[in-house]
């Protein structure tokens, strides 16, 4: 029976494709090099299926820059592993990272916004000629990819927190000057930091029901990343070589 190839796609989703980027950068910076250090550096032991595999999924996402063997933590990789969940700079840099693969490009225009069920986006990528074991590792890496995405939406939503606070006392020294609106109470928000397998919650004071409602927002995107990256644990076991694939 002759060989099928799927088209090209990530084999992994963003979040993980962060993951093993990081790795690189905490061994080399921005250093460039051979392919093989690179996939030594994120556990492998050697340039082989499953590390060809990775390095061309970070490589399509954009955080691996380089030509023939030499290659280097990118620098779009490096605006998003420099700054915390919520900075603008990170969020504008998820957004370019999430889209660079081509597939993805293609299924966001075809299902806008990701509202599209697992059945029929594989019966989607079926129609574009992937076998199904293809087809199924591409919609978990979507769905993985939208969803770091998403979370980290709910972190950013335009407003800085410290920018709140110097707005509010500002409002309290005009309602002292005699304004007749009173000042908003004051308060910063908490900063909720997505772990590996947890969420970090430290400081902060909610003063008002917008900013509780933000707090909110924040927690269910959170349990929505956590609850994938549950349901991810036990499907990467069965999860087949993406270069062995046959009909």
């Amino acid at each position: 029976m002759a060989r099928a190839r799927s088209p090209q796609y990530p084999a992994i989703g963003l979040r993980e494709a962060l993951e093993k980027v990081q790795l690189v950068y905490d061994k080399d910076y921005t250093n460039e090099l051979p392919r093989a250090v690179v996939a030594e550096h994120m556990g492998y032991q050697s340039l082989n299926g499953k590390s060809l595999g990775i390095l061309s999924a970070l490589a399509k996402f954009g955080l691996l820059d380089g030509r023939g063997d030499q290659t280097k933590v990118s620098e779009l990789a490096l605006t998003i592993l420099a700054h915390q969940p919520g900075d603008p700079e990170r969020h504008e840099a998820l957004k370019i990272a999430a889209e660079r693969p081509t597939l993805f490009s293609e299924i966001q225009a075809k299902f806008p916004d990701g509202k599209v069920s697992d059945q029929a986006l594989r019966s989607y990528l079926l129609t574009r000629r992937f076998i199904p074991s293809a087809a199924d590792i591409v919609i978990r890496a979507y769905r993985d990819t939208k969803a770091l995405v998403q979370a980290e939406t709910a972190f950013y939503d335009g407003d800085d927190p410290d920018q709140e606070v110097e707005d509010s006392m500002e409002h309290q020294h005009q309602f002292a000057a005699g304004s007749h609106n009173p000042p908003p109470p004051l308060g910063k928000l908490p900063r909720i930091t997505l772990g590996d397998d947890q969420l970090e919650i430290s400081g902060g004071v909610i003063a008002n029901l917008e900013q509780l409602e933000k707090v909110f927002k924040m927690l269910r995107a959170g349990k929505m990343m956590l609850e994938v990256q549950a349901e991810d644990l036990p499907k990467q076991q069965d999860t087949k070589d993406p270069e062995k694939e046959f009909e």
